[in-house]
């Protein structure tokens, strides 16, 4: 046997041994606590989707913790600096929001965090003041164009996705409504409630209990689909707004750099959660459908919508400060 393959035949088992190192070092992950950090303070509705979410992920690696940690603040940007900084293994994610694509204070993250995979989405529901002389999609465009300027929507914030919905209406079918900005979908909804304001494009979680109790219209949802948790209210589609169904999801994305191995292992972990009919059933009464899409897939998803929001705040002029 000449030397060089001598070299070859003794190095296959070492390579062999190696592969089956690295092999069970993926097949360990994971060995301790995984922390994900929710950018929210405890007890909104982003962070009960986290806990369901993280409850179940407890279960699947067999009794390893999935620590929620609430890091509030910064318009976000406390809790994604958080996990930007945390090492790439795996044991630091982000449960993120769609705020990444449209947020100027959190369009870095969202280019440099690494995708998971889409955990949920949600509808907004186009909702009206109860007094206002418009039952339907088509009577609210009527009166908007017949009274130019007349009708102010109100938003959570400057710059805020359901302001960006509010802005896209209003290009896609040539109305002219004024934006009213406020600190928080409370405050926007007591005003709404009261006639101050008379449309808002809402989550349809912090807008359920009005909308079942008559204080507020509920014009139209805006998605493919009806909502199970407004079944009666009519798509946007159905409505006769072709072409708009903006959607807010929420989803996980690792530190940069994690190895892929790892981004698969939580993948496959976390889409198996959400097809589990209880977990199903616990996220649809938050107001929210599972998802559980490919990294590629939510990668592609995260670049799309911030070109779409990119040139809608280009041509709308919205200057997103307070």
């Amino acid at each position: 046997m000449g030397i060089g393959k001598w070299v070859a035949c003794a190095a296959m088992p070492w390579a062999m041994a190696f592969a089956g190192m690295a092999h069970a070092q993926d097949a360990a992950y994971p060995s301790r606590p995984i922390r994900m950090v929710v950018s929210f303070a405890a007890g909104g509705s982003t962070d009960v989707v986290a806990r369901i979410i993280a409850q179940r992920m407890s279960q699947h690696y067999n009794g390893n913790s999935v620590l929620v940690d609430n890091r509030p603040g910064g318009g976000g940007v406390i809790g994604y600096q958080a996990v930007m900084q945390a090492a790439p293994d795996g044991y630091t994610l982000a449960f993120a929001t769609s705020s990444l694509t449209n947020s100027p204070l959190l369009l870095e993250f969202g280019q440099k965090l690494a995708p998971v995979t889409m955990a949920v989405s949600g509808a907004y529901v186009l909702v009206t003041a109860p007094d206002l002389a418009a039952n339907s999609v088509q009577e609210l465009l009527a009166l908007a164009r017949q009274k130019p300027g007349s009708l102010n929507y109100a938003s959570p914030g400057i710059g805020s996705t359901s302001h960006l919905v509010g802005e896209l209406f209003k290009t896609r079918f040539g109305v002219d409504v004024t934006h009213v900005p406020y600190k928080g979908s409370t405050p926007a909804l007591q005003d709404l409630v009261t006639g101050r304001v008379q449309i808002m494009f809402d989550a349809i979680p912090s807008s359920q209990a009005f909308i079942q109790s008559a204080k507020l219209k509920a014009l139209a949802v805006a998605g493919p689909a009806r909502s199970k948790a407004l079944p009666n209210v009519p798509t946007t589609r159905e409505a006769g707004l072709a072409d708009f169904d903006p959607t807010y999801w929420s989803g996980i994305l690792a530190s940069p750099g994690t190895p892929k191995p790892v981004i698969d292992n939580l993948n496959v972990a976390v889409v198996g959660i959400l097809k589990n009919p209880q977990v199903r059933d616990s996220l649809e009464g938050q107001g929210v459908s599972p998802v559980g899409d490919t990294p590629a897939e939510f990668a592609n998803k995260i670049r799309a919508e911030t070109e779409l929001w990119r040139k809608l705040i280009e041509t709308a002029k919205i200057k997103l400060v307070e």
